[in-house]
């Protein structure tokens, strides 16, 4: 079976778009929501997968 994966340019995109997602969602915990602990767990979420799709060496 071969593995796919992305280009180094493409993982950086993947990897900027995972931090600015981040950020919004950090902005939204930041104001008194109910819903905090779902939002840090989604963060954690988005940037585990973020870097998941970095290739080795990157």
């Amino acid at each position: 079976m071969t593995s796919v994966v992305p280009p180094p340019a493409v993982a950086r995109v993947l990897l900027l778009a995972t931090g600015l997602l981040n950020a919004a969602l950090a902005v939204l915990v930041a104001a008194p929501l109910p819903r905090v602990p779902l939002l840090v767990l989604a963060a954690g979420a988005i940037t585990s997968w973020g870097l998941l799709l970095l290739p080795p060496g990157l």
